[in-house]
């Protein structure tokens, strides 16, 4: 921190570094007698006696930090004592010119101190490569303190490297402010070094992406810092830093360099850190690794074309306005892709297109493809709109037409559930592994042999607790391109007594299933209470629930608690005049245990736009499912119609469990004020979904109501169906399942939506 420049505990005030070969620091200078200030080891390599910076102050010549000369010892920092907890914050001070405050008045003193100092420039002959070094700031004056940096660097301390490499090996999202992109190419000349040390050549290939840095003056001669690092068993190691000076980022659209490095044989991943020694700016990517062995050697990214625009909303509906923003010059066309469907195309800039995303929001994929004005393809950037937490996913999105021979560009959309963070994501062409990559854009080049070009490209995505996922596209055979899509309808159904007890034990011959009328062949029947389970649970926290919430979180947990076992998963939504994912789909319950305790109640209540949201979260989510809302029944959703909302619930066949606050209304009650009331919507919503409306004033606790969704859930049949005699027009297919038994019945979806 001292070299970068800062003035430690308080404040952390940035100090600017300088030119390029002269350094700038900061001192404060005040009467002995108060707090001490720090004066460190000597440090400015390259002055050979005592500067005069000032009047009054002189600079001492010093020697590098760590570098161990001989004719004076290593400064060692001393160890700080585990029952002391100010040593540590003390040496931070005395390192960097600060001090330490522990009171009201120390630090308003402290804040008017810092109208006292002063600003000390010198040259400095620090190479960039030195390293940090110590410094010492004096004064000639007696009866005097000088409390300023004891450490220096020339632009940034190699140092900083590591801590950045660090934290990109570890899978951290911060990866600086250059876009960088890395390819590590890994060569089939085998492993050399000793049997303790054995490495492996490769080719290291950098590139930056310039088009961020348009607009930014001083970019034609920059040096920067390259710093290469790997994991594996023996932990983090340095494997290559170098400083490129007078490099030209102020022209082109991208920056390339290539690099030989030993890569260690147990290497599990490279990590590329780039530095602008003297602007501050940096990059960092783990490099995708390429086995040329077999295949041709592998390629970075071209630069991107343009990138599509999202507006930041929760759920996207309707005609939605999508903006473009164009890094080439070339294009002269962009067309508009919904679902692989073109919607609209734009000749002139800014292309900007007005797409209608239907009535219900929906998981969709937005492409947008550049052309230039011959009709070539100059790149495309896709989205998906209403993902929600689906779960990892796997999309082969290029090659659009796969057929040829050669190299083929192969890119992949990954989707990565809230709680995971993605490992890797691997490339084959048949059985050989082509390529592995950490960071999106997940695209890499793959050569199809022209002695044998029928085959597949495949592509398997690994998230860090070691689950996978992987699409296939078959290359120029008579299927090449189809993806097989058989529909297997699934329902989950509930039979209860004339009292409502849920029954089991029930077998297969006693339910008959029929579509549109059409009596269909049951495929496979089973007992589901010990099927993973994928629970949402939506909490109303609006202010009308001020008094009430804490009850329902006791209530919720309980639930949780009981219901919960190792195989399932849930996540919690917590909505007011929004909702909002305050926990991603987890196997963890002390997780969604204390988002639950987190929930605080204040604005109106948008129950509808909620319902639809919790359910977005559990699009693509295979097997079992459900999802119960907790709300006092404040019928505030004026934004959000509650058709769209039972529409969609509908469409993604989830039964919905709906607990209110309210009294059950009386049969008594007029039939046409029924049919327009809140209540009358919260059942339709549940009846279409095979699931119930339960008013909470009815039970002596919540917990009542929690055990019988409970018991539901943990007595439903999966029964399953391919569809026979089904036309081929989409729309909506009407299912009913009957029993054997009279006196039994059953409850699941009405249908769903081909």
């Amino acid at each position: 921190l001292a070299a970068c420049g800062w003035t430690g505990p308080p404040p952390a005030t940035p100090l600017p570094v300088g030119a390029p070969r002269a350094a700038a620091y900061r001192a404060l200078a005040r009467p002995a007698g108060g707090a001490a200030g720090g004066s460190g080891g000597p440090v400015v390599p390259g002055i050979d006696d005592q500067t005069t910076a000032a009047p009054g102050i002189t600079i001492r010549p010093g020697k590098l930090f760590g570098r161990g000369d001989d004719d004076e010892p290593e400064e060692t920092l001393p160890p700080v004592a585990l029952d002391d907890p100010m040593e540590p914050l003390d040496l931070l001070a005395r390192a960097s010119g600060g001090e330490v405050v522990t009171t009201d008045r120390a630090l308003r003193d402290a804040l008017a101190r810092l109208g006292a100092r002063i600003e000390i420039a010198y040259p400095s002959r620090l190479p960039y490569e030195a390293g940090t070094a110590r410094i010492e700031v004096l004064t000639t004056r007696p009866g005097l303190t000088v409390r300023a940096p004891r450490y220096a660097a020339r632009g940034l301390p190699p140092a900083l490297a590591d801590l950045r490499l660090g934290r990109v090996l570890g899978g951290r999202d911060d990866e600086g402010d250059l876009s960088l992109a890395a390819v590590l190419e890994v060569g089939a000349g085998g492993e050399t070094g000793t049997a303790s040390d054995l490495t492996t050549p490769a080719s290291l290939e950098t590139r930056l992406d310039l088009h961020d840095l348009e607009g930014q003056g001083g970019l034609d001669s920059v040096d920067l810092r390259l710093t290469v690092a790997a994991t594996g068993a023996a932990g983090e190691r340095r494997l290559l830093q170098e400083v490129l000076r007078d490099q030209n980022l102020g022209q082109g659209q991208e920056w390339r360099l290539r690099r030989n490095v030993d890569l260690p044989a147990d290497a599990t991943a490279v990590a590329v850190v780039i530095e602008e020694l003297d602007g501050g700016r940096w990059g960092g990517r783990r490099a995708a690794v390429v086995r040329t062995s077999g295949v041709e050697a592998g390629f970075l990214p071209d630069p991107k074309a343009l990138a599509l625009q999202v507006p930041d909303e929760t759920l996207l509906r309707g005609r939605t306005r999508f903006e473009v923003e164009v890094y080439d010059s070339a294009i002269a066309r962009v067309d508009f892709l919904l679902d692989d469907r073109t919607v609209d195309s734009r000749r002139e800039p800014p292309f900007a297109a007005r797409i209608d995303l239907g009535r219900t929001p929906r998981r969709m994929l937005l492409t947008a493809v550049a052309y230039n004005s011959a009709g070539a393809e100059l790149g495309r950037d896709s989205t998906v709109l209403n993902g929600g937490d689906v779960g990892l996913g796997v999309r082969i999105v290029q090659p659009t037409k796969p057929q040829g021979t050669g190299p083929v560009d192969v890119e992949a959309e990954i989707s990565v559930p809230i709680e995971r963070s993605l490992d890797r994501v691997l490339f084959f062409w048949n059985n050989e592994q082509v390529a592995t990559l950490f960071s999106p854009p997940f695209r890499q080049r793959v050569m199809i042999p022209e002695d044998r070009p029928v085959g597949y490209v495949r592509v398997v995505a690994m998230l860090d607790d070691g689950a996978l996922a992987e699409d296939v596209v078959f290359m120029n055979g008579p299927d090449a391109g189809e993806r097989v899509d058989v529909q297997l309808v699934e329902l989950y159904v509930v039979v209860t007594d004339r009292d409502g007890r849920p029954v089991r034990g029930l077998g297969p011959e006693e339910f008959s299933v029929r579509e549109e009328g059409v009596p269909q062949n049951i495929a496979t029947f089973s007992d589901a209470a010990e099927l993973p389970l994928t629970l949402g649970m939506a909490i109303d926290s609006s202010a009308s629930m001020f008094v009430k919430l804490p009850r329902v979180q006791r209530a919720a947990l309980r639930f949780l608690q009981s219901t919960f076992k190792e195989q399932d998963r849930a996540f919690v939504v917590d909505f007011d005049s929004k909702p909002r994912l305050v926990r991603g789909t987890t196997n963890d319950l002390g997780r969604l245990e204390r988002s639950i305790n987190g929930l605080e109640a204040s604005g109106r209540t948008a129950l509808w736009e909620s319902v639809v949201f919790s359910l977005v979260q559990l699009q693509g989510v295979r097997g079992r499912k459900a999802l119960v809302v907790f709300s006092d029944g404040a019928d505030e959703d004026d934004q959000f119609p509650f058709r769209s909302s039972l529409r969609i619930a509908r469409e993604m066949g989830v039964p919905i469990y709906m607990i209110l606050m309210k009294k059950e209304p009386q049969e008594s009650a007029a039939r046409g004020l029924l049919s327009r009331s809140f209540t009358s919507r919260a059942q339709r919503l549940a009846a279409a979904t095979g699931a119930r409306v339960f008013y909470a004033k009815v039970y002596d606790s919540l917990d009542e109501v929690y055990d019988e969704i409970e018991l539901e859930l943990r007595s439903q049949y999966l029964l399953a169906y391919y569809p026979e005699g089904r036309s081929e027009e989409g729309g909506w297919r009407e299912v009913d399942v009957d029993l054997a038994r009279r006196d039994l019945k059953p409850r699941t979806l009405r249908g769903y939506w081909q």
